[in-house]
């Protein structure tokens, strides 16, 4: 049974928490390190000044509003304002470029934009009275108004704009948080950018269903400063975060410190979640044995986003859980691309599925066909009802030999270890895989010290003949299970990070793989010997 909550919009549950406990600590921002707390009235009267602000603007029930900001207490603000006015929040990634920015808010036919620059209501440091104009009515949106349009992150091609509707939101977010447990009341940190759906739902939205506390962190960079001022009980954040974390872990206690993975995550965290992509099972064991838990799941922008989550009674590392309540899973037959036997793409139904593309009807026609979401995504599920991924189709591998492989599932392997920032495997069409890689430098920098290699350059440092056999050793003994098709036959290093200026990788940071082969044209062929 979904709670009480689903029954309402997302404006209504802000006014249903107003209406129970105005006085009570709702939402805080980390600034200048430290904390500033906002009561659940006063978010609520901050959210009424924008709404009238926006009224003032012009703004209409079912208008488009875009937002590219990056995350923050007012961008919270606003978005509930855009919804409360009837609205549509077309939330934009603030790290877009100029050119990419422009194309989306014209795409969307957006009315008014909200950026860094807008001359807007400004509460960030306002806790009392205001005279600026307040709207008093209620919330101008139902269960069936658009509530946000938000872009998919193109992995493959153009972004498309995916409509979700009030009704999506508030049942996703109850589903979520009647699945994954707890007292309910639990701090939350959250730094996440709210332009993307995880963090939407899975923070923002939820902690509207619960009533509990939230923790914006003050930057990216004071992640861990952060999390020792707000001490957080519970974390979601994407498969890089948690990999870091523990190559943290390691290299404190290599310099000889005896430092916790619950020390660093400021001594109070319950538990963690993980999606946005594929996470190795070894990162979610490595936390396990760290008595910290970690709980992948799986979900699309397509359906707000959450299909499954793991949760401690069925948890087996590698499987992305049970689906949450109001969601079904069915497996389509049984395709020879995917990397485990029998597995089918993965179709789903249920109230959180997109109303659809924006201004795409083919687009919608294809992927929601006689009610069920054509995912493109690849899996199976267990005899205990739990969700495994294969892969995805679209990005699987025909290689030269006939041989399919799901380069997705290397490279989740292979980023679980601590000497491997980012990688992007390649090979489609060929014999065999190859791969660029992003290399840990305080890693290359230890290596290089410890065994006092005559190296001169960055550019020597990652061409180093030892460090190189560093990599292919670490790389054999991460895919000493896997098929021979599987095995990596060439590695490239490479000096910088894949960049989202440069349209390499995502906001969500995911490989745009076509890309990325294009800007690295020379390095991929040299690994052929072309």
């Amino acid at each position: 049974m979904i709670t009480r909550a689903a029954t309402l919009t997302i404006p209504d549950m802000l006014t249903w928490r107003v209406s129970r406990r105005p006085n009570r600590d709702a939402i805080a921002e980390v600034i200048d390190g430290k904390l500033c707390w906002r009561s659940w009235a006063q978010l609520d009267k901050d959210v009424r000044h924008w709404a009238a602000w926006l009224i003032d603007q012009g703004i209409q029930p079912g208008d488009h509003v875009a937002q590219a900001r990056q995350t923050s207490y007012s961008w919270v603000v606003a978005d509930l304002a855009i919804q409360m006015v009837g609205a549509v929040h077309v939330a934009l990634h603030d790290s877009l470029p100029v050119e990419r920015r422009q194309f989306q808010v014209q795409h969307s036919e957006s009315k008014l934009l909200i950026d860094e620059t807008s001359d807007t209501p400004c509460f960030a440091e306002n806790n009392g009275d205001s005279d600026l104009p307040i709207y008093e009515g209620p919330s101008l949106c139902d269960h069936d108004s658009v509530a946000t349009m938000l872009y998919t992150s193109g992995t493959g091609g153009e972004p498309r704009g995916v409509l979700l509707t009030q009704r999506n939101l508030a049942t996703n977010a109850s589903a979520l948080s009647k699945a994954s447990g707890g007292r309910g009341n639990e701090l939350l940190l959250s730094f996440l950018p709210f332009s993307h759906i995880y963090a939407r739902t899975c923070d923002l939205n939820t902690w509207l269903v619960r009533g509990a506390k939230i923790v914006l962190a003050e930057r990216r960079e004071t992640i861990l400063r952060d999390c020792k001022i707000a001490q957080p009980e519970v974390i979601n954040a994407v498969p890089y975060f948690f990999q870091k974390m523990l190559d943290r872990l390691q290299a404190e206690r290599e310099a000889g410190r005896d430092t916790t993975l619950v020390d660093m995550l400021g001594g109070r965290i319950q538990r963690c979640h993980c999606g946005g992509a594929a996470l190795s099972a070894d990162v979610e064991q490595a936390f396990a044995d760290e008595g910290v838990p970690l709980y992948s799941g799986y979900g699309l922008s397509e359906t707000s986003p959450v299909v499954s989550a793991a949760v401690p009674d069925t948890w087996v590392p590698g499987t992305v859980g049970r689906p949450i309540p109001g969601v079904e899973i069915k497996i389509g037959p049984p395709s020879e691309e995917a990397a485990d036997e029998g597995a089918g793409e993965i179709l789903i139904k249920g109230s959180g599925v997109m109303l659809g593309y924006w201004r795409d009807e083919e687009a919608t026609a294809r992927t929601i066909r006689d009610g069920w979401l054509h995912t493109g995504d690849l899996g199976y599920i267990d005899d205990e009802g739990r969700l495994w991924i294969s892969g995805r189709s679209k990005e699987l591998f025909a290689l030269c030999t006939g041989k399919k492989v799901c380069p997705t599932r290397i490279e989740t392997l292979l980023a679980a270890s601590p000497w491997i920032e980012q990688i992007a495997v390649v090979g489609d069409g060929r014999k065999g895989l190859a791969a660029l890689i992003v290399p840990n430098p305080d890693r290359i920098r230890g290596e290089i010290r410890r065994r006092r290699l005559w190296v001169w350059s960055k550019r020597r440092a990652l061409t180093h003949p030892k460090i190189l056999k560093v990599f292919q050793e670490e790389i054999a003994q991460r895919l000493a299970d896997c098929n021979k098709e599987e095995q990596i036959h060439a590695i490239h290093l490479i000096g910088r990070a894949f960049s989202t200026d440069l349209g390499e990788i995502t906001p969500k940071l995911s490989l745009r793989r076509k890309v990325i082969e294009q800007n690295f044209a020379a390095e991929i062929a040299a690994m052929y010997g072309e």
